[in-house]
């Protein structure tokens, strides 16, 4: 209706944004402390919710 496409960003570039946030978050973090303790305390939440990212959709195998 409104001539939106939607298009999912290859591995291969979410691989390129990553490693460039990451050069970001540690010069960042180099440079201040409140900023590296805010990024260690989201990094840890992260990786405890990454299970249920990666539980919320089916994946083929559910439907054998």
């Amino acid at each position: 209706k409104h001539g939106v496409i939607t298009r999912r960003w290859t591995d291969d570039q979410i691989a390129v944004f990553e490693r460039a946030w990451n050069e970001v978050v540690a010069e960042d973090s180099a440079n201040d402390p409140l900023f590296a303790e805010i990024t260690a305390s989201y990094n840890t939440w992260r990786k405890a919710y990454s299970k249920w990212g990666a539980a919320q959709a089916l994946k083929p195998t559910y439907l054998d």
